[in-house]
Order: C-alpha cells, then structure tokens, then sequence
C-alpha cells in the first residue's frame, strides 16, 4: 500500500512531493525459504551466486555474471511476497537457485543491503531533484 501523496518508483521506492525516497520493506521479515539449498554449508553456499565488483551498482552485492543487485531482488521479493515464480517473472535472467541465494545473503548480510537500499535512495532522489532543475 502506497502512502498518501507518494509515487511508486523501481518497485521498491517511493518518491513523495517532497522528494524524499524510502525504501518500503513490508515483508523483510517475513520472506518465505522453502527449498533452500543445504549441502553442507548452508552459512555459505549462496558463496558461486553473490559477489562484489568494482565499478558494478557501485561495488553492492551482485548475482554473478549479472548486474543485477541484491537489493533489487530482495525488493520483488517483498513485494511478491515471498513468490519465487513471480521474481523469476520480474527476473527471467535469473534462475531459482539465485534468487535464493540473493535472499540468503541478505539474511545474513541485512545491514549491509538496508544500506546499499538507502544509498540507492538517496541517488534517486538526487536524480530527481537534478531533473526537476
């Protein structure tokens, strides 16, 4: 549910009139994990998924061979509602097993993707300010 005087933008921001963006996280909490792989390592496996490269969505947690963020599958994640088959329709580029992995590393890593979501926020929000001028 939007706020009242908010627009919705990426899917998981929202620019008011005022231009402030805030990341909606109804379902952080909630993110359904059935089929999650477990071979031995289950703190480590999503390990072949995620990675960081330099110069790619500003250094944030990536799906390998991929630009695609961590935040941003976290994001269908939560507005999908734990619906793995509904990312993978946002998503088509990534398989089950990635999407997971990118929930898995969040669970584990939550800080640091609540920070690379406000970053995120925050060069929108400067985008669009730069854009209204």
């Amino acid at each position: 549910m939007q706020p009242p005087g908010m627009q919705k933008l990426c899917g998981h921001l929202s620019v008011g009139a005022d231009v402030q963006a805030t990341a909606v996280m109804p379902y952080a909490r909630t993110m359904v994990r059935e089929n999650t792989p477990n071979d031995g390592q289950q703190d480590a496996w999503w390990k072949p998924y995620i990675t960081h490269v330099p110069g790619v969505q500003g250094g944030a947690a990536v799906v390998r061979g991929t630009r695609t963020p961590v935040r941003t599958i976290v994001a269908r994640l939560r507005e999908y509602v734990g619906d793995v088959s509904q990312v993978r329709s946002a998503l088509p580029h990534l398989n089950e097993r990635e999407i997971r992995a990118a929930q898995t590393y969040y669970e584990q890593h939550q800080a640091e993707i609540e920070a690379d979501e406000q970053r995120h926020a925050r060069a929108l929000n400067a985008f669009v300010s730069n854009a209204r001028s």
